[in-house]
């Protein structure tokens, strides 16, 4: 699984990838004071960001950035922004023009819900309607719990951005603020090519950015 994390060290990268999940520092108020997107890549502002395709993110120390692929394949379809207690899950899809594909999207993650005996509730969020679930899980201890969960969804021109919080952030309103800050930053880029709706938008790694191995450790410093 590849990460990235902002380094603060005068010869380092802005865009260098880091192997821990544990955040280098908090973020402040200021810091996570929202912006007005996501953006279309046509409006986006310049800053600091992760060119992953599909989805740029923006780079802070507060969180990792990670790339996983999907089970049982090499695609890369979701993009991970993970602290020490939470996670933001962002993935892409192409959309219509006209009408928004949020609202078919929650009706199915509703049914979804409800066939693995879980509840949810819709709620006003940032971003209009949100959709809050508890899903039955096994516990790290083996017990039976309920797995939390935020789901976000932006229609935007010709695309739609699906972010679930997870972990502590889907509750606490304080511990998803900067993950919430960093979705505001997030830019799309839909591409214009022709694409069915709710067709995934594939994300790319930039082979220029460095590797690390499993102890975080570049190979010159190893």
């Amino acid at each position: 699984m590849m990460a990235w994390r902002k380094k603060d060290r005068d010869q380092g990268s802005a865009q260098e990838p880091a192997a821990t999940q544990e955040p280098t520092e908090e973020l402040t108020d200021e810091q996570a004071a929202p912006a007005a997107g996501p953006w279309d890549a046509a409006d986006a502002p310049a800053g600091e960001r992760v060119d992953l395709g599909a989805l740029q993110i923006p780079v802070h120390e507060g969180y990792a950035i990670q790339v996983p692929p999907e089970e049982g394949t090499t695609d890369r379809l979701a993009v991970l922004l993970v602290t020490a207690e939470s996670v933001l899950e962002l993935r892409a899809f192409a959309a219509g023009r006209t009408g928004s594909l949020w609202e078919e999207v929650r009706n199915d993650l509703k049914a979804e819900v409800d066939r693995l005996g879980g509840q949810h509730t819709e709620a006003p969020g940032p971003f209009g309607t949100e959709l809050r679930t508890g899903i039955p899980a096994e516990l790290p201890d083996g017990q039976e719990g309920v797995q939390p969960g935020r789901i976000i969804g932006v229609d935007g021109p010709r695309w739609f951005l699906r972010g679930t919080l997870l972990g502590l952030a889907a509750f606490d309103d304080d511990a998803a603020e900067p993950l919430v800050a960093a979705l505001r930053d997030v830019v799309v880029v839909r591409g214009s090519g022709p694409m069915m709706s709710r067709e995934a938008l594939p994300l790319t790694l930039d082979p220029s950015i460095p590797l690390l191995d499993e102890n975080g450790l570049e190979p010159d410093d190893a």
